[in-house]
């Protein structure tokens, strides 16, 4: 249909992106855009070495978006 992708049948793994609006394109990229720079910045590594040895909730599984101070929104 008009206005939708399929998800990639070989990943085993998806960030979904919500803003609220349907059916418009764009809205994700710049999102994609600052994610891609963190992910290539090694932002998200040092959030996954601090969290180690923390009893606190794992960064892996699924867990609520929260907002974060670079503007990202990261699960």
């Amino acid at each position: 249909r008009k206005g939708e992708a399929p998800l990639e049948p070989n990943h085993t793994n998806f960030i979904f992106v919500d803003n609220g609006l349907e059916r418009t394109y764009g809205g994700e990229i710049a999102f994609r855009a600052k994610l891609e720079q963190a992910i290539s910045g090694g932002f998200f590594s040092s959030k996954v070495l601090s969290n180690t040895y923390s009893s606190g909730p794992s960064l892996s599984g699924t867990s609520s978006l929260r907002p974060d101070n670079s503007g990202l929104y990261i699960n």
